[in-house]
């Protein structure tokens, strides 16, 4: 599934109200990417993926600006599948959402749930980066600042919230409301 060169604005009526929702129910996961997108002044979300069942999501987003949604700016939600989850967010920026800018809640994904945001922005949302429970998130060359909370992160024995220790988190109401980073050094 391929989303180039678009804008995604006002979904309000009827469905979710979610700008894009990639939400794969089986078989083998779908390949995704979403490149040089808007999504904003949606009802609910700017971007959510979330497979269901035995459904997978391998991709990337790149260049994507959300902003000004009244949930998440990117939810990534595995709390629906036993499938693969592995997206890389490059290049992108979350503004103005109501909650989290980026957020990556694993769940129980049994295949097991990874995504590495580089080079993100995450700027006047709830929370700028949410990352919770078995997630295995990568945190590199990153600026998360202006937002009430920088960085929420709540993970279970299984996952890990890791940073090359490159990013900017400052200039926050709380700059870590709940967690830290794990550093990890590039290779």
């Amino acid at each position: 599934m391929t989303i180039a060169n678009c804008i995604v604005r006002h979904f309000s009526n009827g469905g979710t109200g979610t700008g894009i929702i990639v939400g794969p129910s089986g078989g083998s996961p779908i390949k995704l990417a979403i490149t040089d997108t808007a999504s904003s002044d949606n009802r609910y979300d700017g971007i959510e993926v979330q497979p269901t069942g035995s459904g997978g999501v391998i991709g990337i987003i790149k260049g994507a600006l959300i902003d000004n949604n009244s949930n998440h700016g990117l939810y990534i939600d595995g709390s629906h599948t036993t499938g693969q989850i592995a997206l890389a967010v490059v290049d992108s920026v979350a503004s103005n959402n109501s909650n989290d800018g980026f957020g990556f809640d694993a769940g129980n994904a049994g295949a097991g749930a990874a995504a590495l945001f580089d080079h993100v922005t995450a700027i006047g949302n709830g929370t700028g980066l949410s990352i919770t429970n078995f997630a295995v998130g990568s945190v590199r060359r990153s600026n998360i600042t202006g937002n009430t909370a920088g960085v929420f992160i709540q993970i279970a024995t299984q996952g890990v919230a890791q940073s090359s220790q490159d990013n900017l988190v400052t200039g926050n109401g709380t700059d870590f409301s709940y967690g830290s980073f794990a550093p990890i050094s590039l290779k």
